[in-house]
């Protein structure tokens, strides 16, 4: 889960943590993008969304993954 006042780059990195921490969990990427995209705080869901002009988990996961690579870059 995003913190309150956690911005997207810092809770993308500790999800990122998380994931290398539990390697035989082996998520497939469609599921991490869904579970970071599930555990954003809702503003940030509707920036998200709002760049990709449509709710972000209705996208591919190559374009969910793109878009909020570019936003925590820009951050």
């Amino acid at each position: 889960m995003q913190g309150a006042s956690e911005p997207l780059c810092e809770a993308s990195e500790r999800f990122k943590v998380l994931l290398r921490k539990g390697p035989n969990h082996e998520f497939k990427v469609k599921m991490q993008t869904h579970i970071l995209c599930n555990g954003l705080q809702p503003q940030t869901r509707m920036i998200l969304d709002a760049s990709f002009g449509v709710v972000v988990l209705f996208k591919t996961v190559e374009e969910a993954i793109i878009i909020i690579e570019f936003m925590v870059l820009t951050k």
